[in-house]
């Protein structure tokens, strides 16, 4: 997956959804925190309802979380100096990780700093292909949502 490429697609969105919505960076900052918590609980939603559930309708949503989360490191500056370590996690299970990923989101909140920011998205990438798609799968569905809103 090419964050680079993510975070300056990211960043033209970011540009063109602000002409939409005004605000203080606080305060986007605070409302996309917010909505990130909101999406990872609607990514949890859509994997219990079914036994076997639906990668697409998953992914979706995933993707709508990895955009706040590019877009949050935008808001932090990380991005522009943004080097991605493969970090191995251990915890293999779904639900473990969203209640991971919940921490790891307010405690950024609480505490806006790079090590918390890659710990963050660490999590939220690998969570992703926990639920199989393979990154180029992940970029794609990226791609697609963003052209989608660039076309609003």
């Amino acid at each position: 997956m090419d964050l680079v490429r993510l975070f300056k697609l990211q960043r033209a969105l970011d540009v063109y959804m602000a002409k939409e919505y005004n605000g203080e960076p606080k305060q986007m900052l605070t409302k996309k925190t917010l909505l990130l918590l909101c999406n990872v609980g609607e990514v949890s939603n859509e994997l219990g309802k079914w036994p076997t559930y639906r990668v697409e309708r998953v992914l979706k949503k995933y993707i709508e979380g990895l955009q706040l989360i590019l877009s949050l490191g935008i808001d932090l500056g990380i991005d522009r100096n943004f080097l991605f370590y493969n970090c191995k996690l251990h915890n293999e299970n779904l639900t473990e990780l969203l209640f991971i990923i919940y921490e790891k989101t307010i405690i950024l909140h609480n505490q806006p700093i790079i090590i918390n920011y890659i710990e963050l998205i660490t999590v939220y990438i690998h969570f992703g292909l926990m639920f199989d798609p393979d990154k180029k799968e992940i970029e794609k569905a990226y791609l697609d949502n963003y052209l989608k809103h660039m076309k609003l």
